[in-house]
């Protein structure tokens, strides 16, 4: 069986029909996470389900569905096309803006504070921990904002990775949500840059 090396993974699976990046955790010679970037041309369901295929038939691996978060790029908007089994989104809520994203330093520990906009409402979420973290940070930061405007239940940041497709960089942000199918979304990194470009990335997974 080959070894379990993650380059080797994402440059099989970015030969998939209708993928155009992925971005593979290996921790511990155990495939934790899988992210890929596709187009509009195939279903989600169908893209995620050959990339199990091919962990399964060329590395021996058994991947859980809820690991492999496939996010397809239409036009301007970055959506996150779930499986047949989860139930349908509910009704839009009002249009959700991103405020400020702010990150301070104290020695060996960050702060991330995001503000999140909904109608006349305005909420800031915050997140600590180790400067190494900080596209984490910021992503969760974003996330408590939404859950103190009720925007989001329970859950948690279960990723977030920068990838390229074609001559774009994107940051996609993975979310394990108590109760719920796992969600994901994805932003271009443009001139507001990699963090704001995390904070984005939630948001769009709310969408």
């Amino acid at each position: 069986m080959p070894a379990l090396a993650a380059e080797a993974i994402e440059q099989a699976i970015v030969r998939i029909a209708a993928v155009d990046a992925a971005r593979v955790v290996v921790v511990d010679d155990v495939v934790r996470e899988v992210h890929v970037v596709a187009n509009r041309t195939r279903p989600a369901k169908h893209i995620g389900r050959d990339v199990q295929s091919l962990l399964a038939a060329t590395w021996g691996v058994d991947v859980d569905q809820r690991a492999v978060s496939v996010v397809q790029l239409g036009g301007s908007d970055v959506d996150l096309v779930r499986s047949e089994s989860t139930p349908p989104p509910p009704e839009r809520r009002a249009k959700t803006e991103l405020g400020t994203v702010t990150v301070t330093s104290d020695g060996d520990s960050s702060t991330a504070t995001v503000e999140v906009l909904v109608s006349d409402r305005s909420e800031r979420g915050m997140a600590v921990g180790a400067p190494t973290l900080l596209r984490r940070l910021v992503a969760s930061a974003t996330l408590d904002a939404l859950r103190r405007l009720g925007n989001a239940g329970p859950g948690e940041v279960d990723g977030v990775v920068t990838v390229r497709v074609g001559d774009q960089d994107l940051v996609v942000a993975s979310l394990a949500i108590s109760g719920a199918a796992p969600r994901a979304g994805a932003a271009v990194i443009d001139a507001r840059g990699e963090l704001d470009a995390a904070a984005r990335a939630i948001l769009a997974a709310f969408r």
